[in-house]
């Protein structure tokens, strides 16, 4: 058991390699626990990542249990801080064609309103960011600037 665990957390932090040891642990166990003997893909990575990241490092929880607001709308604000923390855990050189197919394969790009589904327009992520500290958003400050198609 000790040895799977071992490697599904090797896993995770080869895809993902600034990822928080607390969150790859998390992750690890939760595919650990899906999976038991069974092989996974890179794809159920992604997606154990994905749902930690909603439910541990957004306010998505509190807002569909305790504001009970629609799941729907709810997904689509924090889509932004999804993409922030994801793009955090890769590496710093990550091309935007990984980044770009890391987002569309886990539903967190934003279609562009007027231009017809499929298209998406460009967007500069740089200045302030909305940052996840405790439980409580707050506003950060970003070092570098990231040109991506949203």
């Amino acid at each position: 058991m000790r040895t799977t665990l071992q490697h599904t957390y090797d896993r995770v932090t080869n895809l993902l390699p600034r990822i928080p040891a607390v969150a790859a642990k998390s992750v690890a166990e939760d595919l650990y626990h899906r999976f038991r003997r069974r092989p996974f893909t890179k794809r159920a990575i992604e997606d154990s990542v994905v749902v930690y990241v909603r439910h541990k490092w957004t306010s998505y929880d509190f807002r569909v249990t305790t504001m009970k607001q629609d799941e729907d709308e709810v997904v689509e604000m924090i889509k932004p801080r999804m993409r922030e923390v994801l793009q955090s855990w890769l590496e710093p050189w990550v091309d935007r064609e990984r980044l770009i197919g890391l987002w569309e394969r886990c539903g967190l790009l934003d279609a562009s309103e007027g231009k017809g589904e499929g298209r998406f327009e460009d967007v500069v992520m740089r200045g302030w960011k909305v940052c996840y500290f405790g439980g409580a958003e707050g506003i950060g400050n970003i070092r570098q600037a990231v040109t991506s198609r949203l």
